[in-house]
């Protein structure tokens, strides 16, 4: 509960206006701490769902595309817009948006070989892709860029 208020600590310093959360529990519960924290509405997304068992990657690629789209939507009206997510829909993300194989791999180094620790947050702006919060106490390792220009 400390690190998703710390999460919406950030996400009001940034400016986020709004957050899409998956519907499981604990993503669930964390974006509604982070969006009380950070004054945002949080809505419901069921594109960024964790990976389940009966799907592909590339289904899984399509769902998060058109949460991707969703926040675009959204961002374009109310300003910038937070997707609170799980490893495998953040991996979709993270390469749609174009960082490359041995770059995911650098940055795999979380629990279950995630892209990010639990309440951090990747921000993609432009050309820029940068881890940009993790919760205190979270190492992040020298050798493990934080920002990568696509």
């Amino acid at each position: 509960m400390q690190e998703a208020a710390a999460l919406g600590d950030f996400f009001r310093a940034v400016g986020v206006r709004h957050i899409l959360a998956s519907p499981l529990e604990r993503t669930w519960r964390t974006a509604l701490i982070a969006g009380e924290a950070a004054c945002a509405p949080v809505q419901l997304d069921l594109d960024i769902a964790e990976w389940r068992v009966d799907e592909s990657e590339n289904s899984v690629q399509e769902r998060v595309l058109c949460a991707l789209q969703l926040a675009c939507q959204l961002s374009a009206q109310h300003g910038p817009v937070a997707l609170v997510s799980h490893g495998a829909p953040i991996l979709a993300m993270i390469k749609h948006l174009g960082l490359g194989a041995a770059e995911v791999e650098r940055h795999r180094i979380y629990d279950s070989r995630n892209l990010l620790p639990a309440a951090g947050a990747w921000e993609a702006r432009s050309a820029l892709l940068r881890l940009a919060f993790v919760p205190d106490g979270v190492r992040w390792p020298a050798d493990v860029p934080a920002s990568i220009w696509l």
